[in-house]
């Protein structure tokens, strides 16, 4: 499934591996544009993934299939290893684009609701490749090196990759977006886990 072997290569380039809450946030409403990932030119963060630190950083805003997406590039030691599209919609958080192909339709990996509690599945194609799965969603809290936040964590199953089933986790947190990461396959696991977090400048400044 190319989407999934995208993410495994920014993983192995990474750390050398072939593969890819509490009470502030309990009856939270459906939150605005961008609470739980921002998505502004500029916005930048800082992993740090084993020994080595990965960046992502929104570069410009693109219109993809008439949507504006952001397009957001991650770096390591100063060079691009993947791109991908994010559209932030009213219900949450889709993925457009890989390196370029459309994912059809767009995958939601963060959905919002009235509670902190959801369950969803999705279907797309990337290509000639089919990304079937489930996500469940629930509040929690992680310490990260960037610091400690109360997050919504999407936790994923049932997807399927070369190197056999798949799961991974992502943990959002409010007004600064995924601080960390977790992907699972075949008895592997790979992590990126936030170092900093550079908001976008504000306008006039």
């Amino acid at each position: 499934m190319r989407h999934w072997i995208v993410t495994r290569r920014m993983f192995g380039l990474a750390i050398g591996m072939v593969i890819c809450l509490g009470g502030g946030l309990a009856g939270l409403a459906a939150p605005p544009r961008g609470a739980f990932y921002p998505l502004e030119v500029g916005d930048k963060w800082t992993y740090v993934a084993g020994p080595y630190e990965l960046v992502e950083e929104v570069t410009q805003i693109d219109v993809v299939d008439g949507e504006k997406c952001a397009r957001v590039e991650t770096s390591m030691n100063g060079k691009r290893v993947a791109y991908e599209h994010l559209a932030a919609r009213p219900d949450g958080i889709y993925r457009v684009s890989i390196a370029g192909e459309r994912v059809v339709p767009p995958l939601c990996f963060l959905k919002y609701s009235e509670g902190t509690s959801m369950h969803w599945t999705v279907s797309s194609r990337v290509s000639d490749q089919e990304i079937t799965g489930e996500f469940a969603s629930e509040a929690s809290r992680v310490k990260v090196p960037a610091g400690e936040y109360q997050t919504l964590t999407v936790h994923g199953t049932k997807f399927e990759s070369a190197a056999g089933p798949l799961e991974l986790t992502y943990y959002f947190a409010p007004g600064v977006g995924k601080v960390k990461q977790v992907i699972s396959s075949s008895g592997k696991s790979a992590q990126l886990e936030l170092k900093s977090y550079q908001p976008a400048p504000k306008p006039g400044f």
